[in-house]
């Protein structure tokens, strides 16, 4: 099992770009590759939860998310250079941390998931 979740990290980190724009404070995830899906890329609140729920963050940050859908890219906008560290961190983590969260969960170690939120959103 540990094979297929090393292989699951390395093909995310091959698909999926991170681009950082300190002067702006823009952080940018693009989904490189033809576009397979068929449904939405994503929406602002999903890519909240990804972060909260897959990164750990543990606070609502103010930014302006904006997903274009046809170049496969999602912009998040911070007003300061302090909370857009805090979500590189996150990023540049985020792989790792889904990866151990999907291996406790297929352990039966559900005590790592409860602190994950409430979704009955």
């Amino acid at each position: 099992m540990e094979e297929y979740l090393l292989q699951i990290k390395k093909t995310l980190d091959e698909i999926v770009q991170i681009k950082v724009d300190e002067n702006n404070f823009v952080l940018s995830m693009i989904i490189k590759g033809e576009k397979k899906m068929k449904s939405d890329l994503a929406n602002p609140s999903e890519v909240k939860d990804m972060l909260r729920i897959f990164g750990g963050l543990k606070e609502d940050l103010p930014m302006e998310i904006d997903i274009d859908e046809k170049a496969q890219q999602i912009n998040m906008k911070f007003h300061n250079k302090d909370n857009m560290i805090k979500v590189r961190n996150i990023l540049d983590n985020l792989w790792d941390r889904t990866a151990d969260l999907l291996k406790k969960a297929l352990a039966s170690d559900f005590a790592a998931l409860k602190d994950l939120g409430d979704f009955n959103d």
